[in-house]
């Protein structure tokens, strides 16, 4: 391609100079070749400069890009390597915190087992030490029942055996069951002391293990926490270090598109420049040779001055109608309404020979020409770049858009899951309030029914111990005068006729005031006993009422606990949506943002999209139709420019007067 240039260079110089040989017929001729030629030659080095000084500013503006690029990708591929350190950081992180909440998971859990081992032990203990004490309790009671009736007994015995036959086997058993009562006694104490011991290390323990399970459970919380803001922290990185690799990859393209254009720009440049000094190489050869020969042209001219002169009016008509078929021709094949105009001032010329004229007009094209191709590549260059620049921020705007959609759908996915933690945290709250509810109404039915069957009890005690009162005292009243009929005379000390009067007599006597003491004591007995069980009764209902309110109680606070760590949660909760509600509303502001700067964009592009379409479609185009046009100008000015020189010799001058002037 270099080489085809430089032949149709050569060939274009061929022509011009072949224009040329007409001309140099005379000093004024060749003067004017030379002209030409210095004109020519300042066009092209004008050119070069011009060339030269966009060139440099393109370099310029290749080595910024390619600077700037290459600090960006370097600068993109660091961050991508920190926040890939990061994400590994806090993945290690979230498995050692996983790791942290099992364990405190299983802690809990062992502390909450055993709290219920603890409490099962204890209160199988506490209803051992019970039975044992109520049985040490039912034991000494029998004991003292047993006594009293050997009291009495002994007391029979003595006054009724004389004093020499009288055996203390009362007192001997009574002797033992004294013992054994204080041996009972003995046990009951250490056993209920043992009982309240006890019971005061299982509350102790209990009051430990409850701060150790609420030092765990905080633990717990806290460790949950400090994951969830992990598992943020590294969606953030992962989201960061994915945008900046997609950004590093965007640079990175455009930076080898930048070069590849660069390269291509600067082979055009050096390519031009070569071509331009060919033929900057060729006009100053035509110079030298034009210069050289100088005499020799001067002597030519001088011998065929006349046939030149006389011959000089057809020639220039010859050319100027050769000129006004080349420009036809291109007209024609360009269809160019600028070159048609230019034929109609040639014609215009003919008759009249105004070549200067035509030369003008067609300097002036050449100018109009030059302007509407650097015009043309000019509008080419601002629309590529500008469609690139568009390309570029749109396609950025809308992988912003993206990426804030995406970030937008995670906290909206984030407050879904947050709102449906809250919803089962408030059922969880609703249902320890209807729990803690419906204790506290049993509590309070049970509560009342033991205060209903203790009351029940107490009456039916009071009614046993009356009924038993008045049957006692009718006894102890008679009881007195039947004894003391009874020791008033001793059998042994009356006569025979006395004792069978006497035996006689018991015949015809009535029954004895205490005559069914017997049978009364034992109901007086059955209504002791029952008493008794009354008694048991209420005292056992007491410790299970006791046991049944502790219990409760310890049910609420359990409850009341776990309500109050639920309702930390849910504000917890709603600090984190109120936080992401912030976040999503500060994300769509900024999307609507980028959403108006991608419309912009749209805007901007539609709004130079017909006459940069028109001109990168057609760029080519208009530059063949210009250099054709340029080229018949070009063959045109060459004829016209010989037609000039020979009119100028229309009249004769002589060459001593020439060489005068």
């Amino acid at each position: 391609q270099s080489w085809l240039t430089r032949a149709l260079a050569m060939k274009s110089l061929t022509c011009l100079f072949a224009a040329l040989a007409v001309a140099v017929a005379t000093e004024g001729p060749v003067g004017k070749v030379v002209n030409l030629l210095e004109d020519l030659k300042n066009k092209i080095e004008t050119d070069g400069e011009m060339d030269e000084k966009d060139f440099k500013q393109h370099e310029c503006w290749c080595k910024k890009v390619q600077e700037s690029k290459m600090e960006m990708i370097e600068e993109g591929q660091k961050l991508v390597k920190v926040k890939e350190s990061e994400i590994v950081e806090g993945k290690a992180k979230e498995d050692t915190l996983e790791k942290e909440i099992e364990e405190t998971k299983e802690e809990v859990e062992t502390n909450q087992e055993s709290q219920a081992k603890g409490t099962k032990v204890r209160d199988t203990e506490h209803d051992e030490n019970t039975e044992q004490i109520k049985e040490g309790e039912t034991l000494m009671d029998g004991i003292k029942e047993v006594s009293k009736v050997f009291d009495k007994s002994s007391l029979v015995q003595l006054r009724h055996s004389k004093a020499s036959r009288y055996s203390p086997k009362a007192q001997t058993i009574q002797g033992i069951l004294q013992n054994q009562f204080q041996q009972t006694e003995s046990d009951v104490k250490e056993v209920s002391k043992e009982e309240t011991t006890a019971t005061n290390n299982f509350k102790d323990w209990m009051t430990d293990m409850k701060e150790q399970l609420n030092i765990l459970e905080n633990k717990k919380s806290d460790e949950e926490k400090e994951e969830v803001e992990t598992e943020v922290e590294i969606a953030d990185d992962t989201e960061t270090k994915v945008d900046t690799e997609e950004q590093v990859k965007a640079d990175a393209a455009f930076l080898k598109e930048a070069e590849k254009s660069c390269a291509a720009r600067k082979g055009e440049y050096l390519n031009r420049t070569e071509l331009r000094s060919v033929e900057l190489g060729g006009i100053n050869k035509g110079l030298e040779i034009l210069d050289a020969k100088r005499e020799i042209l001067s002597k030519t001219f001088k011998g065929s001055f006349l046939q030149l002169s006389a011959t000089s009016a057809t020639s220039a008509t010859l050319k100027l109608q050769s000129a006004l078929e080349v420009l036809k021709a291109k007209a024609q094949q360009t269809q160019s309404a600028r070159l048609a105009l230019v034929v109609s001032e040639v014609q215009n010329a003919l008759p009249e020979g105004a070549f200067t004229t035509v030369l003008a007009e067609i300097e002036k094209m050449f100018e109009k020409l030059k302007s509407e191709a650097a015009s043309d590549m000019k509008k080419k260059d601002h629309c590529k770049s500008e469609y690139h620049s568009i390309a570029k921020k749109s396609n950025n705007y809308a992988f912003l858009i993206q990426k804030q959609t995406a970030e937008m759908e995670t906290l909206e996915n984030k407050m879904s899951e947050l709102e449906s933690e809250k919803a089962a945290a408030a059922a969880e709250v609703a249902e320890i309030d209807s729990d803690m509810d419906k204790a506290k109404n049993l509590r309070t039915k049970a509560n009342k029914a033991f205060l209903k069957a203790k009351a029940d009890d107490e009456t039916g005690m009071a009614v046993l111990k009356e009924t038993a009162d008045a049957i006692s005292a009718y006894y102890e009243k008679h009881a007195q005068t039947a004894e003391a009929s009874f020791v008033e005379y001793d059998p042994d000390k009356l006569s025979d006729k006395r004792k069978q009067l006497k035996n006689e007599e018991k015949k015809y006597t009535l029954s004895k005031a205490d005559s069914q003491k017997g049978a009364a004591d034992s109901v007086l007995a059955l209504i002791e006993r029952l008493v008794q069980n009354l008694g048991t009764e209420i005292k056992d209902a007491q410790a299970d009422e006791a046991k049944a309110q502790t219990d409760f109680e310890k049910e609420q606070k359990l409850l009341q606990t776990s309500k109050t760590k639920l309702s930390k949660k849910i504000s917890s909760i709603e600090g984190m949506l109120a936080t992401h509600a912030g976040s999503k509303e500060e994300a769509e502001l900024v999307q609507t943002g980028t959403k108006t700067d991608f419309k912009a964009q749209k805007d901007y592009k539609a709004s130079i999209q017909e006459e940069c379409d028109f001109i990168l479609e057609n760029f080519d185009d208009r530059a063949t139709d210009r250099a054709g046009e340029m080229e018949g100008l070009t063959r045109a000015k060459e004829l016209l420019s010989g037609a000039s020189l020979v009119q100028e010799q229309k009249t004769p001058v002589p060459l001593e007067a020439k060489e005068k002037g």
